[in-house]
C-alpha cells in the first residue's frame, strides 16, 4: 500500500460507482460518483465495521488527515470506541458558559 500524497488524492478520479483506497491501518479514501473526496478511519469496536469520517479533501490536506487518523488510532488502542471519543469531546465543548448563556 502506497502512502497517500496530495497529487495522488487530487488526481483521483470519480467512477459510476463510489470506491475506496487505503493508506493501511484502516486510514481510507472515499471518492463518489460526483467527485466528493472523503477521509475516513474504519475500524472495528464491539465486533462491529465501524466508518469515522475525519475530514473532506481538499479542505483537509493529507497531513492533516493522517494527523486525525493517527490520533484516533492511538485512542482506539486504548480499547476506546473513536467515535465515542469525538461525541463526549463536542458535547464537552458546547458545554461552556456562553452556551449555557
Amino acid at each position: 500500500m502506497e502512502k497517500f500524497t496530495h497529487n495522488k488524492i487530487a488526481n483521483l478520479s470519480s467512477l459510476e460507482k463510489r470506491y475506496h483506497i487505503t493508506e493501511g491501518n484502516g486510514f481510507c479514501l472515499r471518492v463518489t460518483p460526483t467527485g466528493t473526496k472523503t477521509w475516513f478511519y474504519r475500524y472495528k469496536f464491539d465486533g462491529k465495521d465501524k466508518w469515522l469520517t475525519i475530514g473532506h479533501f481538499p479542505s483537509m490536506g493529507v497531513a492533516e488527515a493522517r494527523k486525525s487518523f493517527n490520533d484516533l488510532w492511538e485512542i482506539r488502542q486504548s480499547d476506546v470506541d473513536p467515535e465515542e471519543h469525538v461525541q463526549q469531546k463536542k458535547l464537552q465543548e458546547n458545554n461552556t458558559v456562553k452556551t449555557l448563556i
